[in-house]
């Protein structure tokens, strides 16, 4: 039995391994394929005029090539693979979910709303007084608590009340809004790099960040290079005949031509790179407006009560106390 080879040594462990388990009495004559172009088709037409037996190597199977030979069941996986380069983790991919400055803006709202609770609890709320550092202690620890709704002074004041529900509110909003980014950003696939490669790779000397290519190749190249890469594989085994009619759907452009018929978006943009939309400071200018309109409406209405109270409270004294007092000493006295 004639055999052709496709490498100039054969280790065939699989192939010997069968072969032997047949129990044949054949002898077995190894040849190497030493065709300057390895053309596999010429391969399988030489197999096909009876030149040779048979042929062992990495011969992918095609519906044309099935008309003419038969193929054994394959010891690896079949169908397409993506290899591409695994990306490590960023230690401050938490940060990624918002903006830069929707970061700074809501650090610096969070150190308003402890400046305003301050100055609507700190004349009659023990909790608020002290002295400067422990007033400061427990104005920043109230504001950042609020984040984990942790905080744990309790409010006399209507309007500190009042101010803490709206930013509450907020908050709620902003963690979840962050919640659900920062989990995208960490199971959808990113494929910003791989966009980057193909649109400006090859013909600007760029190198590449995925491979497409069939499964056997990409797992040899996984024995090469066995940290850094994964291999995302498609499809399953399938039965002779099915595998035949796909192969050849596939080869005469039927399956393409089905995809781009169901699957195919109708708007389509030529040069847009797919990014994860992050959350910015445009989107929830709303929520912090809502929240500094609230604030400044108790600082106004606790102004006019201060106002209020301190003209009250001089009108009493004046006109119940020393404005008797100072009456009795004008008036002029009268007696012999």
């Amino acid at each position: 039995m004639i055999l052709k080879l496709i490498q100039q040594s054969f280790q065939g462990f699989v192939f010997q391994t069968a072969f032997a388990a047949l129990d044949l009495n054949v002898s077995l004559q190894f040849i190497p394929f030493m065709d300057a172009y390895r053309n596999y088709n010429n391969l399988i037409h030489r197999v096909y005029t009876g030149e040779f037996d048979a042929a062992v190597g990495d011969i992918t199977i095609t519906a044309n090539r099935t008309r003419y030979v038969d193929f054994t069941l394959p010891f690896t996986d079949l169908g397409i693979g993506l290899l591409s380069q695994n990306d490590d983790v960023s230690m401050w991919i938490f940060m990624e979910p918002l903006s830069l400055d929707l970061w700074l803006v809501s650090a610096c709202f969070f150190m308003l709303l402890g400046f305003v609770v301050w100055i609507l609890e700190h004349r009659a709320n023990e909790e608020f007084q002290g002295s400067l550092s422990e007033q400061i202690g427990t104005t920043l620890w109230f504001a950042f608590s609020t984040l984990v709704y942790a905080h744990r002074q309790k409010l006399k004041s209507n309007l500190s009340r009042f101010v803490v529900t709206v930013w509450l509110f907020v908050v709620l909003l902003l963690a979840s809004s962050y919640t659900a980014t920062l989990s995208s950003l960490l199971t959808i696939e990113q494929i910003r790099q791989l966009f980057h490669t193909l649109s400006r790779g090859s013909k600007n000397g760029g190198g590449a960040d995925a491979i497409i290519d069939e499964i056997p190749y990409l797992k040899e190249f996984l024995v090469q290079y066995p940290s850094g890469y994964s291999m995302v594989m498609q499809g399953s085994p399938l039965v002779p005949e099915l595998s035949r009619e796909i192969s050849r759907l596939r080869e005469d452009g039927t399956l393409n031509m089905l995809e781009n018929k169901w699957f195919k978006s109708d708007s389509q943009s030529k040069d847009s790179e797919p990014v994860l939309k992050i959350l910015g400071l445009k989107e929830c200018r709303g929520l912090f407006l809502i929240t500094g309109v609230s604030m400044t409406l108790a600082l106004f209405l606790f102004l006019l009560y201060f106002i209020h109270d301190k003209l009250y409270f001089t009108y009493t004294m004046l006109f119940r106390g020393k404005l008797a007092f100072i009456m009795r000493i004008l008036s002029p006295k009268t007696g012999g």
